[in-house]
């Protein structure tokens, strides 16, 4: 099964409305809070590669860091030629996830991380990401 996202901008509202409407049809298994806070340099270089670096937040607690990177690829799928690369790395960052954060900034061309710390928080991750 593939995953689909659709994004769009609603009143709340219209919001209330909908959510109405699907738990009138469907039960509710589990609701979120999502919030996503994205990182890039000054001159926008995340964002123009088709790249994203971001910390989700979950019902108000970080979860996670993610890298994803959009490519295209005519030849790879006939119906949906549009690949995504998800690197998602729990926090508090542990060490052995070190190499996989520094291999996303080699890819990006950024500085190389000092990361001596045993595990790294997501204040501690925004605070090494100001740089940028």
């Amino acid at each position: 099964m593939e995953e689909k996202e659709i994004k769009i901008r609603v009143s709340n509202t219209t919001f209330e409305k909908l959510l109405e409407m699907a738990k009138s049809k469907y039960d509710l298994v589990q609701a979120s809070n999502q919030k996503d806070v994205y990182f890039d340099t000054d001159k926008m270089l995340i964002n123009n590669l088709n790249r994203g670096l971001r910390i989700r937040f979950d019902d108000g607690k970080a979860k996670t860091l993610e890298f994803k990177s959009l490519f295209y690829n005519k030849n790879a799928r006939k119906d949906n030629p549009w690949f995504i690369e998800e690197i998602a790395l729990l926090l508090p960052l542990k060490k052995n996830d070190f190499d996989k954060l520094q291999s996303v900034f080699n890819r990006l061309g950024l500085a190389e991380l000092k990361l001596i710390q045993p595990e790294y928080t997501h204040l501690e991750i925004k605070n090494l990401f100001e740089p940028l």
